[in-house]
């Protein structure tokens, strides 16, 4: 039978076949490479991210879908949009407001709001620009006003900061009937994405602790109802953070919700051994999901830095506060959200939804 030499392995089909799938795997690793560091874009999101492996974090797929990715810049955003997010006007006596603390560093020490802290108010279909005096002059002039706060999570730019927080006014408060008027605040804190995945995570969820001591700040001044503050993922890390400090004499008991909370594993000892943190809540409420896919990337990030088989997660909030304060629920929404991070899945969970709008009750 005749068969043929090949003088080199390329010049063999078989060969050559392989060579070129090891080819266009090298420059697939190589693009993303030299593309990881820029910031991730809306078409993003209909991708998968890559497998990242930081300092003290192991090889980490987690789907785009599952965590607020950077999807916006707020240069981008104009009135159109935001009332297309928002849905409507506010519903009548309602307030909508921003506060960005973005531009005011890491807080270190001095957790004091500066007087020209960037300040927004909805106003005739656009945000406009005012002052934190001004808040608390509204705050002080309409008392029967109720607060809420809502602070994000991580990967997330000022313009989809004001997204989520729409999102979540409207889905949450927009159509609920027979309530009283509402003075919705949206937090927003730097959580831009800043590197590799598991570092990423180590970085913000420190800067979460530390930005609980602005927001306390604020929070502490919204009086004289009691304030509901709603944190999600690393949002419910500045939460409970910002109870665990001091507050002033006249300030009231906050009600609070935590969807999905991502905590970092050092601040943890504090729940337990800070009374002070269910001293300064007169209601908790936890909304917990066991196939979130960013919480368990997050806790297997804490595992290996910490080399704890069984490092704290969003299940150690209950059982650590509870025995100090009766007023403590907790609800596992998994089967309504599924296997999805982003907080457009918690609100159009019925659990959550209905249980967000039951806090004014409180």
């Amino acid at each position: 039978m005749w068969t043929r030499t090949y003088r080199s392995q390329s010049e063999c089909p078989a060969a050559r076949s392989t060579l070129q799938k090891l080819s266009q795997t090298l420059l697939a690793a190589l693009l993303w490479l030299a593309t990881s560091a820029a910031p991730i874009t809306l078409a993003a999101q209909e991708a998968q991210l890559p497998t990242a492996t930081a300092l003290n974090a192991t090889s980490l797929p987690i789907e785009a879908a599952s965590i607020d990715l950077v999807e916006s810049d707020s240069s981008q955003l104009d009135c159109e949009s935001l009332e297309q997010e928002l849905g409507c006007q506010p519903q009548a006596g309602d307030e909508i407001w921003l506060v960005n603390t973005r531009q005011l560093g890491d807080c270190f020490s001095d957790c004091n709001l500066v007087p020209d802290l960037p300040v927004s108010c909805w106003v005739n279909g656009e945000f406009q620009q005012k002052s934190l005096a001004e808040l608390l002059e509204q705050v002080a002039a309409t008392p029967q006003t109720r607060n809420i706060v809502y602070i994000h999570g991580n990967f997330t730019d000022l313009g989809w900061s004001i997204r989520r927080g729409l999102q979540f006014y409207n889905g949450c408060f927009a159509n609920a009937p027979a309530r009283p008027a509402i003075r919705f605040i949206i937090w927003s804190w730097r959580s831009e994405r800043e590197t590799l995945l598991g570092r990423d995570y180590q970085i913000k969820s420190q800067r979460a602790v530390a930005e609980g001591c602005r927001l306390n700040s604020l929070v502490d001044r919204l009086g004289p109802s009691r304030p509901i503050v709603i944190g999600y993922s690393l949002g419910a890390q500045a939460t409970l953070s910002a109870l665990s400090q001091n507050s002033s004499p006249e300030s009231q008991p906050w009600v609070v919700a935590l969807i999905a909370a991502a905590l970092d594993p050092h601040f943890c000892g504090t729940l337990r051994n800070n009374t002070q943190i269910s001293e300064r809540f007169s209601h908790l409420v936890v909304f917990t999901n066991h196939v979130d896919p960013a919480l368990n990337c997050s806790l297997r990030i804490t595992r290996r830095a910490m080399a704890n088989p069984n490092p704290p997660s969003q299940y150690s909030i209950v059982p650590n506060l509870k025995s100090k304060h009766p007023s403590v629920q907790q609800y596992e929404v998994s089967r309504e959200v599924g296997h999805h991070h982003a907080i457009s899945y918690y609100i159009e969970a019925p659990t959550v939804s209905q249980q967000v709008r039951a806090l004014l009750d409180q």
